[in-house]
């Protein structure tokens, strides 16, 4: 009776093992991430038709891997059993294209390792290499595809948004400040010359120069005192004047004790 066969030793896999890989090769291409998003009304704006027509395409893509998938099963006479869809839970009605092109290049990038994990599993089946390497293939495709689409919508998704945020975006005084320029460099200081060294002249006004006129005095200034000469004290500052003495009050004038008359009246005994 020979020896074990240890796992390290084995190069082939059991019949449920291969059922088993096909079965999640095959849920991943039927319920994708596209096939799902397809089917879920999504608003396309008339700039993203040809966007539309790429998932449409990518689609047709894993209907051809399905298919191909099918024929193994076939080889291997076992019928299929689809797996859930593993985002089941999230519900892509009625979003954006632009926002299920941008998910639809990180879904590809899961899908790509996931088919690159199925085939390190391959047993010595030419045929089911063969498949299952077509996977891997497309997969890669439609990365780089979905990549070149995922950026040109972020591109235009932020410049949307900077528009937007330009036009309705509120200024509070001090919140956000001028911005602050940079202090200028300062200018290098000269070196300093020999100790003791004269200062250059400066240069001569040729004789006969103009001098140059003097601002004229304003009206009602008082006119400059000429320059005193040396030795001398400029003489104090008179006291400023008094003010006015008030004006006496006038006298009262004597009452007669009778009230006054009405004019046209003579005073009796005049």
């Amino acid at each position: 009776m020979g020896a074990a066969t240890t796992e390290g030793e084995r190069t082939g896999m059991n019949r449920a093992e291969i059922i088993e890989l096909l079965n999640a090769a095959l849920s991943a291409e039927y319920n994708s991430f596209i096939g799902h998003a397809l089917a879920s009304n999504p608003y396309v704006a008339p700039e993203w038709e040809r966007d539309l027509a790429l998932f449409e395409e990518l689609r047709e893509d894993e209907n051809d891997l399905s298919r191909a998938v099918l024929v193994q099963f076939s080889r291997y006479r076992a019928g299929p059993t689809l797996g859930a869809f593993r985002l089941w839970k999230e519900d892509l009605n009625f979003l954006s294209l632009e926002w299920l092109i941008i998910r639809a290049h990180e879904e590809s990038l899961i899908d790509l390792a996931a088919a690159e994990a199925r085939c390190a599993r391959l047993p010595d089946d030419a045929e089911l290499r063969a498949t299952l390497d077509s996977i891997v293939i497309t997969k890669k495709r439609h990365v780089e595809r979905l990549s070149k689409a995922a950026e040109k919508m972020k591109a235009g998704r932020d410049a949307r948004r900077a528009t937007q945020h330009a036009v309705t975006v509120v200024k509070v005084p001090g919140l956000a400040g001028p911005a602050t320029k940079k202090p200028a460099a300062a200018a290098a200081p000269k070196p300093p010359g020999p100790p003791g060294a004269p200062k250059a002249p400066g240069a001569p006004k040729p004789p006969g120069a103009p001098k140059a006129p003097r601002a004229p005095t304003p009206p009602g200034a008082a006119p400059k005192a000429p320059p005193l000469p040396p030795g001398a004290k400029a003489p104090a500052a008179p006291p400023p004047p008094a003010p006015p003495a008030p004006a006496a009050p006038p006298a009262p004038r004597k009452s007669s004790g009778a009230p006054p008359l009405p004019p046209g009246f003579k005073k009796p005994g005049s």
